[in-house]
């Protein structure tokens, strides 16, 4: 894990920057640079990252994004829900809905507030049981907390208005 939060922070706003970009050609290039930066186990999750922030999946980058995804750093893991929401893959839509029961930093768990309320057509995307369950999760979480969120609870209407379009069909 890289010490310097200044180096990390510094890494992951290049990897946006590029990603902005969607250009292949610059992110491969930037890929190659942060190798040579020898910033070792950093470079599946840096390339991960980059890739699918352009829309490009594969078993590979999931695994680096799942691995990023469970980081000690909040920064990290935040990053990787992110690439993981970009990925549109069913595997990553799963794996962020199971780590949202564990997830304990607000901007982390924000991340994955935002991403599955601009997953468009979630409800279809899963099994109706795991979305059921994600919104109980979503709904126990708001009551057990300290303090009043209220991205939190807008997001349960959201999501429990879906729930209910979704039973009406």
């Amino acid at each position: 894990m890289l010490k310097n939060t200044q180096s990390d922070n510094w890494v992951f706003q290049t990897c946006d920057a590029l990603a902005s970009l969607n250009n292949y050609d610059i992110a491969e290039d930037c890929q190659i640079k942060l190798t040579e930066k020898n910033i070792g186990e950093w470079e599946s999750t840096l390339s991960a990252y980059l890739l699918s922030m352009q829309g490009k999946s594969n078993n590979k980058i999931l695994e680096a994004l799942f691995h990023a995804a469970r980081d000690k750093n909040a920064s990290v893991r935040t990053r990787a829900y992110r690439a993981l929401f970009a990925t549109k893959s069913i595997a990553a839509l799963a794996f962020i809905i199971d780590r949202m029961k564990v997830e304990q930093d607000d901007l982390a768990f924000e991340e994955i507030l935002l991403g599955l309320e601009n997953t468009a057509d979630l409800q279809e995307q899963i099994p109706a049981s795991s979305y059921s369950a994600m919104v109980s999760e979503l709904e126990k979480r708001y009551i057990l907390s300290q303090n009043t969120n209220d991205h939190l609870f807008q997001t349960i209407n959201k999501l429990s208005g879906r729930k209910i379009q979704n039973k009406g069909r």
